[in-house]
């Protein structure tokens, strides 16, 4: 009975320990859940925060392992606490592993005894070392066959406070963890033929070299930092370790609440999770879950932040190469046809001349007067042939299968075809030869697609839709021929495939480059159904998509949908319209751009004409992408604090770049501070006497701008800002009481006024002193440094009612992680207010600690935090006013903002 009993318990350990065996799926993927920080008090209600970020994450992502980096438990009775966490933990189903915290071990419970508690979970992986405390582990991720090792978790304990009296501050990883990690890393390289197994790294407390990390941002980086680290204040060696070791790709910790980012350092990616309690604690930003996705036989990883609201952001891939800078072009519509040529060699000649030739144009001013170097690659959106025959194939070849002589008629680049109309049905009367022709242009795909994966030169293919893939450094091009999930030639359906492919190769922020056939003509929108066209969008909503190209209507031109700028390439032989012209692309960084590239005869020659798209463009007019029946209290409307102030100083300084370049980046709404002096109204801020006056700067500048730009409106907060008031108040009045102006203001307010109504005008908003029978609006309960709700009446007693959010003043720069978030609190109540309201929302952004710090102090934190915590949201945020809008990150929050407001 006894060996029944024993044989019994073997069984049951054996089986406990197949069940949680972690593997990689049979797509090669492996995904871990890192909770931090959950700082789960059971005597507050706000705990509950934490429980339902564990469970919403679970659901949504369903992963293969669970990591927790400590501060798990940190109020009392803490044994309640534990014991809420685990059943929760458990009753996912899914493995855990976690970490000691530095304030785990601080309630009223020993090491030990939380170690007891973990250990006796049911799904449970940590082990107990000879202190009765959490062990050091090594979580093996087996292959698909579950034999084996291809991955490996390193989960380390970080400690609490240091144990030594002539070191304060946090504790660190010690020598014998760093030995015993030496030797387990060791062990499974002799098991792998002497190579590393990637591998990552847990523990709660960061590494000294997390700042330099930050500070350089090597390589792959996301994220927001609105903290200072607080790494221990020894440097153990353990990240030297890992240099040596070369096993591990990335260490994730915790502890830093208001800190996410992720960056590399040295070839090793450091990275922080999300902070995944509630308010039991300091915190800004709103809690989630970090999640990271590793590939079966490649040393790499995907990653990121899942929010308790259900929203997916700062993706990143840890190859990611910001230092990228790539160029190819795209041409379409080739139409080979019977001989005599249609001149598609001239096409040849031009792309085989673009090296050392090309030169980027004013209107590109990212790259403006760069020479382009290298040319990675051309590819084809679609009709490369008009009849299916063994002619016209020659001919093609003739000219677009890669030279490696002198000939410079053949193309001496790599190329990358894509199928159209014409292509899946050639030109012919009889249905039989129409069917025959297309089997023919398929076989001719199949074989170039064969050699090209025989090579190496692309990824992946779907065998129905002969869609396909390739990267070319850290940028990943998808070619999807007539359009993603067109069945019409084929059984298969290439978005499921598109799908599948984004999830392996475009996962954690990967630029994408997408290509098609149809694009959004006329013919293009009958052909392309529009439940394909949304479902395809969806999907691209997901990744990072830098650029997205259509042939098919010969005509260079730039679209716009669902807020993705298409560009549309024009036809490769001369008709109507002038010669054959291409588009000639270059991603530099984050920086994309596109210019037209037209030939003009058959040496080689060519000319850089419009279209272009560039990052300025792409902003230049983008309220006129928006439907004019759109209310303007539901818009986010960039706009900039005292928007003058170039000058000033530290604590008076507001703006780093001057009106006109705020127009440029797609600023529309204005603060105005203005003075009556010398009989004008000059701009000031505070006693800061700035260079630029109302009536001969300002005032023209705008209505300039709105001559040109028709589709725009600007919102002008006008305030007196000393001085005389009756002063001012003539002096506005004169100005904008000038008859030619007056086609240029909106002068009837309603709450409910709408885009359409204001194209092409001011929208006043008078602060304080207001003129009769004004313009725009007065504000009425307009408080100091507060939030408030106010009110804004037109000349012709129409009302609206204003959230307004003007906490401008602080004790010191280190609030402005709270100023950050006061200021999103209020643009989400915009976003989350309902449909058929017409309240509107004023966000200012900026904020000072006079005398002590200024600005500039807070908007380094505040622009970049409010930019990263409303990635993915496309809602009406309101009117939200920055300081520093000019830099990069300032620029970024902008166009995050003008992003919302499309979807």
């Amino acid at each position: 009975m006894r060996n029944l009993w024993a044989t019994w318990m073997a069984l049951c350990i054996v089986l406990v320990a197949n069940a949680q065996e972690l593997h990689f799926r049979d797509n090669g993927t492996f995904k871990i859940v890192q909770f931090t920080d959950t700082h789960f008090c059971p005597m507050k209600t706000e705990s509950d925060v934490a429980i339902d970020v564990i469970r919403k994450t679970v659901a949504a992502e369903k992963p293969d392992v669970l990591v927790l980096t400590g501060d798990v438990v940190t109020g009392e009775p803490a044994a309640e606490g534990w014991k809420r966490v685990l059943s929760v933990l458990d009753e996912t189903e899914i493995p855990y592993i976690l970490m000691n915290g530095n304030h785990d071990t601080e309630q009223d419970l020993s090491y030990q005894e939380i170690t007891r508690l973990i250990t006796s979970a049911t799904n449970c992986l940590n082990e107990v070392n000879d202190k009765g405390e959490l062990s050091d582990r090594i979580l093996e991720v087996k292959d698909k066959q579950g034999i084996s090792t291809e991955a490996l978790i390193y989960c380390l304990d970080s400690h609490s406070n240091s144990l030594l009296s002539q070191v304060g501050g946090y504790a660190w990883i010690n020598y014998d963890q760093i030995a015993w990690y030496r030797d387990q890393s060791n062990r499974y390289k002799a098991q792998n033929g002497g190579e590393p197994i990637p591998a990552l790294a847990f523990f709660h407390i960061p590494l000294v070299e997390y700042t330099e990390a930050f500070n350089q941002r090597e390589g792959a980086f996301s994220g927001i930092r609105l903290e200072r680290e607080c790494p221990a204040d020894i440097n153990s060696g353990m990240f030297g370790a890992m240099l040596e070791q070369g096993d591990v790709m990335g260490v994730f910790t915790g502890h830093d609440h208001d800190n996410d980012y992720v960056a590399s350092y040295k070839g090793i990616t450091l990275g922080y999770g999300r902070f995944s309690g509630g308010k039991t604690t300091y915190i800004d930003l709103q809690p989630g879950a970090r999640v990271i996705t590793l590939y079966e036989g490649r040393k790499e990883f995907t990653s990121y932040i899942r929010l308790q609201d259900g929203r997916i952001i700062d993706k990143l891939n840890s190859k990611a190469r910001p230092e990228r800078d790539i160029t190819f072009a795209v041409v379409a519509d080739l139409h080979f046809d019977l001989l005599p040529e249609s001149d598609q060699y001239y096409h040849v000649r031009a792309l085989n001349n673009l090296e050392n030739n090309f030169v980027w144009p004013n209107g590109t001013p990212c790259f403006q007067g760069d020479t382009l170097k290298r040319l990675d690659c051309v590819a084809i959106a679609g009709d490369i042939f008009d009849k299916a025959l063994d002619e016209t194939h020659s001919l093609y070849k003739e000219r677009y299968h890669q030279a490696n002589g002198e000939d410079d008629k053949k193309i001496k680049y790599p190329v990358f075809p894509g199928f159209g109309n014409h292509d899946i049905d050639p030109v012919s009367k009889k249905p039989a030869d129409n069917l025959a022709g297309r089997k023919m242009n398929l076989a001719y795909m199949d074989s170039v697609l064969q050699a090209k994966l025989a090579k190496g030169e692309i990824l992946s293919v779907d065998p129905e839709s002969r869609a396909y893939s390739w990267n070319i450094e850290d940028v990943h091009f998808v070619q999807m021929h007539t359009y993603a999930g067109d069945d019409h030639y084929c059984k298969g359906n290439s978005l499921e495939w598109l799908e599948n492919d984004l999830r392996l190769y475009a996962a954690g922020g990967t630029p994408v480059v997408y290509i098609q056939h149809y694009g959004f003509d006329k013919w293009a929108i009958k052909w392309w159904p529009k439940d394909k066209r949304e479902a395809l969008f969806d999907l691209l909503d997901q990744y990072n998509v830098v650029g997205f190209f259509v042939g098919h209507t010969h005509v260079p031109s730039i679209e716009s949908y669902r807020g993705y700028t298409i560009f549309q390439v024009n036809n490769a032989w001369p008709d109507e319209d002038g010669n054959g012209s291409f588009a000639v692309a270059r991603l530099k960084g984050n920086t994309f751009a596109v210019a037209t590239c037209r030939w003009t005869d058959g040496e080689g020659n060519f000319e850089v004409i419009a279209p272009y798209i560039t990052p300025e463009n792409t902003v230049g007019e983008w309220m006129k992408r928006i439907d004019g029946k759109t209310r303007m209290c539901k818009l986010s409307i960039p706009a900039t604090h005292d928007s003058g102030a170039l000058e000033g100083g530290k604590l008076l300084q507001t703006q780093d770049v001057s009106l006109e370049e705020q127009l440029n980046i797609g600023i529309r709404g204005f603060d105005i501070r203005l003075k009556a002096e010398d009989d004008e109204l000059r701009v000031y801020h505070g006693t800061a006497r700035q260079s630029i006056t109302w009536e001969k700067d300002v005032l023209p500048l705008f209505l300039d701008f709105l001559k040109k730009h028709p589709s725009e409106t600007l919102v002008v907060s006008v305030k007196c800002e000393g001085g005389s008031k009756e002063e001012y108040k003539r002096l506005l009045s004169e100005s904008i009481s000038n008859e030619a102006y007056q086609q240029y203001f909106v002068d009837k307010f309603r709450a409910d006024i709408t885009l359409d109504e204001c194209r092409g005008r001011i929208f006043f908003v008078h602060r304080d002193e207001v003129m009769e029978n004004y313009p725009g609006v007065y504000c009425y309960g307009w408080e100091d440094n507060v939030t408030c709700d106010m009110t804004i009446r037109g000349s012709n007693g129409k009302e609206a009612l204003v959230s307004l959010q003007d906490e401008y003043q602080h004790r010191y720069a280190g609030k402005a992680p709270y100023k950050m978030a006061t200021t999103l609190k209020n643009m989400m109540a915009a976003m989350h207010e309902e449909e058929n309201s017409n309240k509107w929302f004023i966000s200012f952004a900026s904020a000072t600690a006079f005398p002590k710090d200024g600005p500039k102090d807070f908007s380094d934190k505040v622009n970049p935090g409010l930019a990263h915590e409303i990635q993915g949201l496309y809602k009406g945020f309101g009117i939200v006013l920055i300081d520093f809008a000019g830099t990069s990150d300032g620029q970024e929050l902008v166009k995050r903002l003008i992003g919302s407001n499309f979807k």
